[in-house]
């Protein structure tokens, strides 16, 4: 949180979703992106979808 704090300004879900969503692809252990898609699923699914 603390880098993604330094490099964003902000910590909000989009954020912590984009931070997800980048060490996921670089990741090459498969018990790391096990752990990263698993976050990746709880803050998708809490997080409000936008209303037009």
């Amino acid at each position: 949180m603390k880098t993604l704090l330094m490099e964003t300004g902000a910590i909000s879900n989009k954020a912590i979703i984009i931070s997800l969503v980048k060490q996921l692809e670089l990741s090459h252990d498969l018990d790391k992106s096990l752990v990263l898609r698993s976050a990746l699923e709880i803050i998708v699914g809490i997080t409000p979808d936008d209303i037009f």
